[in-house]
């Protein structure tokens, strides 16, 4: 702090210097005398910086309208331990990674006291700005934070853009802030309920991962290789494994069934319908179908729409096309009980390979950079509008399990009027926005 306002007083005074110098320098007409006190005045200026930044506790942008910092260096290799939610033990190392990744630019300042960014590896490292005017405990201010933003009982070791879009910077590009699912708040209100059911049809899902301990119904089945086994292999199956982990950390309480009908990326239409069929007669609300087909399948039509009880979310593909010129299905169906999804990134732009079109796509969610759990607990990104109808399909099962007289068409009608509105998606989908899961549960109200 005294060496902050040492270089601001030595700031200010040059600047002074500056102006009185001019004055008397012009007026006795010396221009190259008043040059060398600008220049003067310059130097000493950069010193006065330079001290600043070498002996303050922050590498971050420093100007003489105040100073913002992140973990302090004085913090280094300290490790904090305390426990939230009374059950919930946390630890905060401040290491040398996590402080170069929390430098605060302008673009991310916020004005008072402190702001969640991210939390990073296995250890959690948090980004808060602060004022040095103010004398704020880092113990407190760390703790305040995950008492506000962590999940008890979720093992996921950081709070992705999706979850909480706090400006951050993801793979080098700024987000806006507020541009997420917002379902910090929902929590309060409800994490779902065990009578909801979504079905992953998809590839197998690995029951092991830490986040669907609980949630993971033991009823699946694999159609693709025709058993009950519904984890095969890393490579095949991790697809409906980050589905499935993405629905479980956005509503964990409501319970997930695995029905498998491809590997990796490959798989049959007939399978697809039996999978399907399998989900809703198995007592499945809400069915995720996290890919597309370029044939039409007359009974996977007639499947779905002899289903008006249950909801199907579709992904809108990734083949960046207007889907009023080119048809994929299911989505291109135009069934009312199928709410079809784009990918959106951390500003609110569609994802370069998203499908789009006002008639048959509804809203759009995170889908670009997305962090997600793969098998064996791998944590990875992903970018895409499968994980974004992930994010939808949990936010109907919050919805239907706060009124479970909501028919689908109502959760869908709830989903899309609820959206914050974007003029960039205006044309791109019938909503015209995207995911809002706290105002879907506050519409309701």
């Amino acid at each position: 702090m005294l060496i902050t306002l040492c270089a601001l007083t030595i700031f200010v005074c040059n600047i002074a210097r500056v102006i009185i110098c001019a004055s008397q320098k012009l007026k006795n007409k010396q221009p190259n005398s008043f040059i060398k006190t600008f220049v003067s005045a310059i130097v000493f200026c950069m010193l006065a910086y330079t001290m600043h930044y070498m002996v303050n506790i922050s590498p971050g942008l420093w100007s003489p309208f105040g100073c913002w910092n992140v973990l302090s260096k004085q913090n280094y290799g300290d490790t904090y331990s305390f426990t939230i939610f009374d059950d919930l033990p946390v630890e905060l190392k401040c290491d040398q990674e996590v402080y170069e990744k929390l430098i605060i630019d302008e673009f991310v300042q916020y004005t008072i006291s402190f702001k969640l960014a991210t939390l990073f590896g296995k250890n959690y490292g948090i980004l808060y700005s602060i004022d040095t005017d103010d004398i704020i405990d880092n113990r407190e201010v760390m703790k305040s934070a995950l008492e506000e933003i962590t999940q008890p009982g979720i093992v996921y070791s950081q709070l992705d853009w999706s979850i909480s879009n706090c400006g951050q910077t993801i793979n080098g590009s700024w987000g806006i802030s507020g541009y997420d699912i917002n379902i910090i708040p929902a929590w309060g209100i409800t994490k779902g309920d065990p009578s909801v059911i979504v079905a992953v049809v998809d590839t197998g899902v690995d029951a092991s991962c830490d986040v669907l301990q609980g949630s993971l119904l033991g009823n699946g089945y694999d159609f693709y290789n025709g058993d009950d086994t519904i984890y095969d292999d890393y490579l095949y199956d991790y697809h409906g494994t980050y589905i499935a982990t993405t629905i479980a950390l956005v509503a964990p309480g409501i319970k997930i069934m695995p029905v498998k009908f491809m590997e990796s990326s490959v798989g049959a239409i007939e399978d697809a319908v039996e999978a399907t069929r399998y989900a809703i007669e198995h007592g499945a609300k809400i069915v995720n179908m996290s890919w597309n087909f370029e044939e039409y399948s007359k009974e996977l039509y007639e499947l779905i729409k002899g289903h008006p009880e249950v909801l199907f979310v579709n992904a809108a593909g990734n083949r960046n096309i207007n889907l009023e010129e080119e048809k994929l299905y299911p989505c291109s169906y135009g069934l009312e009980n199928i709410i079809t999804v784009m990918a959106m990134d951390n500003i609110g732009s569609i994802y370069e390979a998203s499908g789009y079109g006002v008639s048959y796509v509804d809203i759009a969610a995170p889908g670009v950079d997305v962090k997600v759990i793969f098998p064996e607990n791998d944590e990875t990104t992903v970018s895409g509008t499968s994980v974004a109808a992930a994010f939808v399909s949990a936010a109907a099962a919050l919805i239907i399990f706060e009124n479970d007289a909501l028919t689908p068409v109502d959760a869908k009608d709830i989903i899309m009027s609820s959206a914050v509105k974007l003029d960039k998606l205006k044309n791109l989908c019938r909503a015209g926005g995207f995911l809002d899961i706290t105002a879907c549960l506050e519409h309701m109200k």
